[in-house]
């Protein structure tokens, strides 16, 4: 982030979209935004309540900057920009530590087991720190999306970003990642 920075002239706000970060900052590696935002006032950080949460039907989250930018954004809110349900469901997010810290630990579980299957096949992936992974899966995704579908499994098929053999795959219970695993394995066996 810091050699990105440094590209920057001061007077560009530069924005980081951290949706992801409740999954992301148990990396070592993931760099802290809030760092740059101490080094650079023209800095917004936005993380959302809706990933680790599971509150995205509400659309809530936070912004984190300077008092500066806070202060011309409140200018251009919306008189009822969160509604009494959002802050309701975000002040519910932000009392259960223990959901939090479950939920954390359910999705690099799943991600393990993927990450397992994947390589015993040879099947390429991208390393993932949030609550999805994006594999090859070696053939058309469109008609692996079907397969699964037809057994109750939803995944989003790369072929619509134009990536044709790729899957973007969440993570969910142990049971629904083995069910995942197991299709996937039928499928990919009877090509």
């Amino acid at each position: 982030i810091d050699k990105f920075i440094a590209e920057i002239p001061e007077d560009v706000v530069v924005l980081f979209d951290e949706a992801y970060y409740d999954y992301a900052k148990t990396n070592p590696e993931y760099p802290e935004t809030l760092d740059t935002l101490a080094k650079r006032p023209n800095t917004i950080i936005l993380r959302t309540f809706s990933k680790v949460g599971g509150v995205a039907g509400v659309r809530v989250g936070y912004v984190l900057t300077s008092k500066e930018i806070a202060a011309q954004m409140g200018k251009v809110k919306d008189v009822f920009n969160v509604n009494s349900l959002a802050q309701a469901a975000a002040l519910a997010v932000l009392e259960d530590e223990e959901h939090i810290e479950n939920t954390i630990k359910l999705n690099y579980e799943s991600l393990a087991l993927m990450e397992k299957y994947f390589d015993e096949n040879n099947l390429e992936y991208v390393k993932s720190n949030a609550n999805f992974i994006f594999v090859n899966v070696g053939v058309h995704s469109k008609s692996v999306f079907e397969k699964l579908m037809k057994q109750g499994i939803i995944i989003r098929p790369g072929f619509l970003w134009g990536w044709d053999n790729w899957l973007r795959v969440s993570t969910g219970t142990m049971e629904q990642t083995e069910k995942f695993i197991k299709e996937l394995d039928k499928i990919l066996k009877h090509r």
